[in-house]
C-alpha cells in the first residue's frame, strides 16, 4: 500500500518543477512515508561523470547519505579498477550534495535524482573531460 501511494504522490511533486532531489521530493509527504523511503532499498543507476558505472540497490539515510547495498549489473563503460574503487566508497556511504570534507578521488558532488532514479557522482576529472581540447583552466 505504501509503495503504491508513494508512487502516486511523487509525480504530483514532479509536475511543480521542483528540483527532484531526495529532500525536495519528500517535502510535504507524511513522516511515515518519508521513513519508508529512507529505510528502503531503492533500485537506481549510478553514474560517474555522466557515464554509467552500474545499476545498484542503494539506501538513502535521513542525513541525505547514499549507501550501496548491492550491485545489480556492471555497465562496462568504466574500467573495472575504477568501478571497484567507487563501489568500495559507496559501500561506506557518501553524502549527497557538494563535497566539502574528505573529498576522496577528486569528488566534487553527489546528486540523487528521484525522478530518474539516478545517483550522479561528479569529480574534478569531469570538468577536465568536458573542457574543449586545448583549453586549460587555471586556478585563481
Amino acid at each position: 500500500m505504501k509503495k503504491c501511494l508513494l508512487a502516486l504522490l511523487i509525480p504530483s511533486f514532479l509536475a511543480h518543477g521542483n528540483n527532484p532531489t531526495a529532500s525536495n521530493m519528500l517535502n510535504g509527504l507524511p513522516d511515515d512515508f518519508k521513513q519508508y523511503f529512507y529505510n528502503s532499498e531503492i533500485i537506481t543507476q549510478i553514474n560517474l561523470n555522466d557515464k554509467k558505472l552500474f545499476d545498484a540497490s542503494v539506501s538513502i539515510s535521513n542525513g541525505e547519505q547514499v549507501k550501496l547495498v548491492q550491485i545489480i549489473a556492471d555497465s562496462g563503460e568504466i574500467d573495472v579498477a575504477k568501478t571497484r574503487q567507487w563501489e568500495a566508497i559507496l559501500r561506506e556511504g557518501m553524502a549527497i550534495g557538494e563535497c566539502v570534507n574528505n573529498c576522496l578521488n577528486g569528488l566534487m558532488k553527489v546528486d540523487f535524482n528521484l525522478e530518474r532514479s539516478q545517483v550522479n557522482i561528479y569529480t574534478r576529472q569531469y570538468e577536465t573531460e568536458k573542457s574543449p581540447k586545448g583549453v586549460h583552466h587555471t586556478a585563481r
